[in-house]
Order: C-alpha cells, then structure tokens, then sequence
C-alpha cells in the first residue's frame, strides 16, 4: 500500500493512472493523488468533494495491517486521514481556489493554517481568517501578500504581537500602519520586505519620522544614502544605532562616537562593522565593561590585530574563533594545538598561517584513506605533493581510515589547511591518477580526481576510527 500511495504522488504518473487511483478504496492513496500537482484540477476538486467519488473504505487507522503514522485515528468514518486529504489538497497549488475556500472553517486547524497561505482566495476568505481563535492562522494571514489594504489596517489592531509581527513583515503594509505597529511589537533588527522598497521620498520620510521604532527598522537598510546614513548616525536613540552600526558607509569617527555615547549597548553591533580598523577593534576588545558576546565577533573580524585576537583568546567563545584568524602569530598557533578543547586545536590545525612543518608533525601520525582524498574539501586546496604521496603511501589494510580521536581531532584539520603552488596542485594530480590506475589494475576500487581538482568544496564526511 505504501508503495502504491508513493506512485500517487508522482507527476510522471499517466492521467488515466491518477483517475484510476483516485479512486482506490483505501485513503493513503487518495492522500498520495491530492499532493500530486500533476493531477487535473477537476479530479483534484472531486477528492474535495463529499459524494462525488465513491467511498473510501480503508484508512491508516482502521488497517489492520498497516503502521499508522503518529496522530492518526478513526472512529469509523476515517476521521484522521480526511483532515490529512484536505491538508494535501489545500498544499496543491493546482486544486481549484473554490474548492479551497470551502475548508475556511475546517475544524482542524492546520487545515485553516494552510488554507491562509493561499494567495489566490477571494478576499472574503482572508477576511474570516482574519477572526480566527488560532494566533498562528491569523498570523499567517497577515503576512499573505494578497490580503487587502483595508483588512491589513484591520489587522493592525491584533491583541498577539506574533500576528502583528507577521503582519509587519507584509511587504505590502502602508507605512503608516508600520509606525502604528512598530512600537508596540516586537519585530526584532530585520530588514522588512516593506523598508527594503520604499522609495527615496519614502526613506526621507522614514528617517525624519517622530517615532524611533521605525527610525530603527529603516536603519537596517544597507543601501541608504549618504545623507540619510549621517542623520541616523546622530539619533539620540540607541536602538537607532544598534541596526545602523553595521553599515559600511559610516565613518570610523560616526563610529567611536556610538561607543562613547552608548557604550556597551551598541559594542557588539559595531563590531559588526565590515570597515573597523584594527585600533577601534582593540578599543571594543577592551571595553570597560567588557561585552563578553563581542569577542566572538572582533575574533572574526578579518581586521583584528595580534594583540586583539590574544585577548580574545581569553573567552571561551571567542577562543576557537580567534584560534583560526590567520593573523595570529604562529607560535600561538603551534601552541594552541595542545589545548585542551577540541574545538580551539582543530581551529588552530585548520588556520593558514600554520607553518608547514607543523602540518606534516600533525599528519606523521595518521593514516589516510585514499577514499577521503576523493572528497571536494581536499580537493579544493590542492594539496602539496609530498603530503599527498605521504598520505597515500601510509594506507594499509590493518589501518584504513583516518585516526581522528579526542586527542588528534585537529589532524585532518590540518591537511585541509594545506596548501600549494600550482605546479604540485598539477603534479599531485598527476600522481594520484597514477597510482588509481595501479589500484585499478589490482582490482580495487578508487575514484581518479578530474580536472577540478583544487576548486572550492565542501567538508568531509568521511568516516574515522581510533588506530
């Protein structure tokens, strides 16, 4: 039956096949035709339709032998598979709009949930959503885009900040209704569909507005202009420059300025800031009072000095960012390969700057398999020949796999560091190929690498084991 239910779904199924399936007698099937948006509109409507199709008589709940899924029940007239029937239906957006809008109010209310992210029900529909008993359902019709003008200021004045949110995120809201909601909901620091549109008189508009939530949501723009960035960078309001801090196009005076009016309020956001030099980011690394979350952020910051990553190396969340900087000397980094979170040695095997002798004391205790060296995230550095031919030559059949346990974790780190001149990239290729055809001709099985060797890749999921 599962199988059979599966096929339903497909939209390579022949039309003749889907009609015949519809009307199968055991509801799992008629579920798997209701997903299916290769189905026709006019069966899809039919299997929405009381009467027209002759009755199911079997369900996932009254089967004796199937496994019903988890929710699933029947008291006899298949209660918990209809619900699911109807839930597919209103997903597919091939069923008929007429048929959709006939469950507006359906008892289940994932059916109403699903019935407001329609955007192709008359308004009506919208309307009586709109007075749902279920927060998430009138949520859902807020943020629909096809809901009008008129319900949207209706809407406005939702007891639940989740619907207003919702309704917030709207890219057709008027500005107007946004400074109503703004102050009294909780939006977060995101640019809204609405802000990101508007146009230069609106911007205008927005950044002389009275009420500071919106000064604030406008902030999060990234493309304002000059003249609007530098009024921002003069509020008095500090949530006002927590979402302006990150925007390039300010100055790093307009940005000392921010700390030394709100200090530790807005130090993390302007750590954020792709234009901080290394002085201001030494400056927020010693802020009194220290903003623990910032150490993360200045660690990764790709300005950040040796002496502020060294004092990032104090936080806990900051030290395995700042393990990884390339920027940090390297005998900090040879040194960190002996510390005692995993997570901070594997940083440090993985950064760059670690000199290349170190790598190869890293890999002088490890056996590779030759199936890792398949993968995209060694094949994006292009990996030294002498490493290559190291890990290659060290395979056996009594040690396969990568010895990656709590207290070597960071070796293959350390290999994906690794990195090379154009020429070993092409001779390592070379090589490697070489040897494939050697295993080939023994009988065994390993993947040649093509000409992408040393592009970008992903990491690896290789499998490891203790030695």
């Amino acid at each position: 039956m599962v199988v059979v239910a599966e096929a339903a779904r497909s939209p390579t199924m022949p039309a003749e096949v889907v009609m015949r399936l519809a009307r199968h007698p055991h509801l799992a099937v008629r579920r798997g035709v209701a997903g299916n948006e290769a189905a026709p509109a006019s069966l899809l409507a039919a299997l929405g339709t009381d009467g027209t199709l002759p009755p199911a008589r079997l369900c996932y709940g009254c089967d004796a032998s199937a496994d019903p899924p988890p929710g699933m029940c029947c008291r006899g007239r298949h209660e918990g598979a209809l619900v699911d029937l109807r839930y597919a239906l209103v997903a597919n957006p091939t069923t008929p709009p007429q048929t959709v809008a006939g469950w507006v109010e359906e008892p289940a209310m994932w059916v109403r949930w699903a019935v407001a992210e329609r955007q192709d029900l008359p308004p009506e529909v919208y309307r009586r959503l709109a007075g749902d008993p279920v927060p998430g359902v009138r949520g859902e019709a807020a943020a629909n885009p096809t809901v009008t003008e008129s319900l949207i200021r209706v809407m406005a004045s939702d007891d639940t900040n989740d619907v207003r949110r919702r309704l917030a995120h709207n890219p057709r809201v008027p500005l107007d209704v946004l400074a109503e909601i703004a102050p009294i909901t909780r939006i977060g620091p995101a640019l809204l569909p609405r802000i990101a549109a508007a146009g230069p008189a609106e911007v205008a508009q927005m950044a002389r507005s009275p009420v500071a939530a919106v000064r604030m949501l406008l902030a999060a723009r990234p493309d304002l202009p000059p003249e609007v960035v530098n009024l921002l960078a003069e509020d008095p309001d500090a949530k006002v420059l927590k979402s302006l801090a990150p925007n390039p196009a300010l100055t790093e005076a307009q940005l000392r300025t921010m700390v030394a009016r709100h200090g530790s309020r807005v130090v993390v956001r302007v750590a954020h800031n792709p234009t901080c030099s290394p002085g201001l980011l030494h400056e927020l690394a010693t802020h009194v009072p220290p903003v623990q979350k910032a150490y993360r952020i200045i660690a990764a910051h790709p300005h950040a000095d040796a002496a502020t990553l060294t004092l990032c190396l104090a936080d806990h969340q900051g030290r395995p960012v700042a393990a990884r900087h390339p920027t940090l000397p390297a005998a900090t980094i040879i040194k960190l390969l002996d510390d005692p979170d995993e997570r901070v040695a594997e940083a440090a095997a993985a950064n760059p700057s670690l000199p290349r002798p170190a790598m190869e004391t890293l890999l002088a205790s490890w056996r590779v398999n030759p199936e890792t060296l398949r993968s995209p995230v060694i094949r994006r550095s292009g990996t030294p020949v002498n490493c290559l031919q190291f890990v290659t030559d060290h395979r056996t059949a009594a040690q396969p796999h990568i010895r990656m346990d709590q207290d070597h974790g960071h070796g293959f780190a350390a290999l994906r560091a690794l990195r090379g001149s154009a020429a070993e990239r092409s001779l390592a290729l070379k090589e490697w190929n070489g040897m494939v055809r050697g295993k080939a001709q023994s009988g065994m099985s390993v993947t040649s690498l093509g000409p992408s060797a040393g592009a970008s890749g992903a990491r690896s999921n290789g499998r490891t084991t203790r030695r």
